[in-house]
């Protein structure tokens, strides 16, 4: 279930007892695998899609979940979510609550996954909590974010979906049709990003994920390419 909060001061940093080491991606990508098959025995995820990401939070793994002004109540303006490691506490900006934006559902369940990513790969490492913010980068973000997408659009799935979509991997232009190729720059990173993100969203529709996290599981799996 989810709770309104109201902001109130806090005190705590996000800090690091130590760097979180290396994970390869096979490494990450195994854990979220282990924590579906984890999710289907004790019966939360009946193996359809979309991954129930919160049944997953909740249930599976003890924590709390609420949707608040989390970027008034951490003093950060561009927070998205945190994760407070002793209370076993999600937060989620209110920006973010699908009841109020249904259009960011698929952002909001990338943000879960992306915490839950954390709490399985970064709890030894972490003290405290740890705020997810907009556009960091950090090692254990980009952790936490390949997690996410592993659970959230699982390899196999990814795959069967796409064979449905396409029997072969789609590039760039392949997708843009010649008349407006003829008249655009082919090389405009944005026009690409633009155009793949469209060739995305019925899977996103499916997994319930944005079209650009969508996209970029596609271009890492080599199924969309530039």
């Amino acid at each position: 279930t989810q709770a309104k909060t109201k902001a109130r001061p806090l005190m705590t940093t996000t800090t690091l007892t130590k760097q979180p080491p290396f994970l390869p991606r096979k490494r990450i990508e195994r854990d979220a695998q282990c924590l579906l098959q984890e999710s289907q025995k004790t019966g939360l995820w009946d193996g359809n899609l979309p991954i129930p990401i919160e049944s997953i939070l909740e249930f599976q793994l003890g924590l709390r979940l609420e949707i608040g002004d989390l970027r008034e109540f951490v003093e950060i303006d561009d927070a998205l979510g945190g994760l407070w490691f002793e209370d076993r506490l999600v937060r989620v900006d209110q920006t973010l609550d699908p009841e109020e934006y249904p259009d960011l559902e698929g952002r909001y369940r990338f943000t879960l996954a992306h915490e839950v990513g954390h709490w399985r790969l970064h709890r030894q490492w972490l003290e405290s909590r740890i705020i997810c913010r907009s556009g960091t980068r950090a090692r254990e973000e980009w952790q936490a974010d390949y997690f996410a997408a592993s659970l959230l659009m699982p390899r196999p799935f990814v795959f069967e979906a796409w064979r449905n979509y396409s029997s072969h991997p789609m590039t760039f232009e392949q997708l843009m049709p010649q008349a407006f190729r003829d008249d655009l720059p082919d090389d405009d990173p944005e026009l690409i990003v633009s155009v793949l993100n469209t060739a995305a969203e019925p899977l996103a529709d499916m997994f319930l994920v944005s079209p650009m996290a969508m996209r970029i599981r596609l271009e890492e799996l080599d199924l969309l390419l530039r």
